[in-house]
């Protein structure tokens, strides 16, 4: 009896530069992300991965989340809850005036946090706009 070997397609994430992944953080910390949380890390790789392929931004829950769970051994759902968690902890007690700088007028800031592909968006746009991207 023969056993059939499964291929898992995974996609395997390019070494990134330093700056580029320094960049990341730096803007993190600035706005004030909690780095004590799951949600920290998370939010970094979602936004290597998002930085090397563009176009997976519109691919949030299809592709980010399970990619992001696989990385770190835990399962989507987590992913997202993690990531909201960490993106409501800067909201309220983060860096307004960065965060105005970053989204203008798209969020009202004083209303409501912006979702997990808002704020990935955000940052990503951001970056690319700084050509850190």
């Amino acid at each position: 009896m023969t056993t059939k070997k499964t291929e898992t397609k995974s996609r395997k994430l390019k070494p990134e530069s330093t700056s580029e992944l320094n960049s990341i953080k730096d803007l993190l910390l600035t706005i004030g992300f909690p780095q004590h949380v799951y949600g920290y890390e998370y939010i970094i790789y979602s936004m290597e991965l998002i930085l090397q392929e563009p176009h997976r931004l519109h691919h949030i829950t299809k592709e980010i989340y399970p990619d992001v769970a696989k990385h770190f051994k835990t399962t989507p759902a987590r992913v997202e809850r993690a990531m909201r968690h960490s993106i409501q902890t800067a909201w309220t007690y983060g860096n307004m005036q960065m965060i105005y700088r970053i989204f203008g007028n798209s969020i009202r800031p004083d209303k409501m946090f912006p979702t997990n592909t808002q704020m990935l968006a955000g940052l990503y746009y951001y970056l690319r706009e700084r050509n850190c991207a």
